[in-house]
């Protein structure tokens, strides 16, 4: 038996032909619209009726719709292409007595297994990148992604991607996206889906790198007595953020008269940086003698050797802390008699370094 499946869009109207030896019986369908066929002698309902509506409007959806019919005990699914009018529809499996065209491969008796091996992953680009193994059996996959972390499947899921013909999906998201799962079941066009899905870990779309910014440049009192007086130290505070997190500044600087007014009136230049990831930012070794120690909450701190005023200015203690995107590292410092001009206006300057490198660059912040 031949089936053959005639979409009219003028009038609305299925026409299915039986061709049995050489006699054609023309019998009418119902409309078209609701995605109905009628054999006479079965009973036929339409499988991917919701599909098909979208097809209809212009939304999207396969070009064939399946319909699965029953004649007493005897069943059939068959299938229609939409596009290809007069062509005959193929009959998908059916009961060993119910059709003259079983398939000359029995159907599966059960859904394929769901995939195995299913990775998620996200680059700094924010490509999406979602890769598994196939599975036994089946024809095509199913695709679900959660990214606003709202909820567990099924109750929620925020992207679903049907068919996926491959073992692959990729797609793009914006910098930071935190997705809560990825997850994927297999299909096989006639016995359905795997019971089972495979799901990924939890990924994010990393932020692109962006180099750190100084806050802040802070001292703990002004004026500054260089000879000794009340106060004889001073704390002076470098604050600096970072878009993926104060933990990943390896450096912060500060210095005095590098820019401002009194700008190459040098009068000290300190770092704090963690040695486990690199040098000071100037990058050797020409520390002022005796300026060189562990810092409270991590790091080092030490005075730079070189010639930005360290006969100005002595380093006492140091300490580092993180609270969110921000570093602060405070150094304890007191200045030799010897400053004694300029009295006003020296400007403090921090400076930042980040884990990839990126810096800040001097920016001015405080007097």
């Amino acid at each position: 038996m031949n089936i053959h499946l005639n979409y009219r869009p003028s009038s609305g109207i299925f026409y299915l032909f039986f061709i049995v030896l050489s006699l054609v019986i023309f019998v009418p369908s119902a409309r078209a619209e609701f995605g109905t066929i009628t054999i006479s002698g079965w009973t036929c309902t339409a499988e991917n009726l919701a599909d098909y509506y979208r097809w209809a409007s212009g939304g999207g959806g396969s070009n064939t719709t399946t319909f699965r019919c029953t004649s007493g005990s005897n069943w059939m699914r068959v299938e229609a292409d939409r596009t290809a009018p007069n062509a005959p529809a193929r009959i998908l499996e059916s009961s060993s007595s119910g059709s003259a065209n079983p398939p000359a491969t029995p159907p599966p008796s059960s859904p394929p297994p769901a995939p195995t091996g299913l990775t998620a992953s996200c680059s700094s680009s924010g490509v999406v990148s979602i890769a598994w193994n196939a599975a036994s059996g089946a024809d095509k996959y199913h695709l679900y992604l959660d990214y606003a972390g709202d909820g567990a499947y099924p109750t929620s899921y925020d992207a679903s991607v049907f068919p996926i013909y491959g073992t692959s999906f990729t797609g793009s998201a914006g910098p930071g996206t935190p997705y809560n799962w990825a997850i994927v079941y297999s299909y096989n066009n006639v016995s359905g889906y795997s019971s089972t899905y495979a799901q990924s870990a939890p990924f994010t779309c990393p932020v692109p790198n962006a180099a750190p910014t100084i806050d802040n440049v802070t001292i703990s009192s002004s004026p500054v007595y260089p000879n000794g007086g009340n106060p004889s130290k001073y704390n002076i505070s470098v604050t600096a953020s970072d878009a993926n997190g104060g933990a990943n500044i390896r450096a912060a600087d500060g210095i005095v008269n590098y820019q401002g007014v009194n700008a190459g009136q040098h009068r000290g230049y300190f770092s704090w940086f963690d040695p486990s990831r690199g040098l000071p930012s100037w990058g050797n070794t020409d520390y002022k003698p005796g300026s060189h120690m562990d810092c409270t909450g991590g790091g080092q701190g030490v005075i730079y050797g070189g010639g930005f005023g360290p006969e100005y200015i002595n380093l006492h203690s140091c300490s580092a802390s993180v609270s969110g995107n921000t570093l602060t590292a405070t150094f304890n410092v007191s200045f030799n008699p010897n400053f004694a001009s300029p009295t006003t206006n020296n400007t403090l300057s921090g400076y930042a370094v980040d884990n990839a490198g990126a810096i800040s660059g001097w920016q001015p912040r405080g007097t």
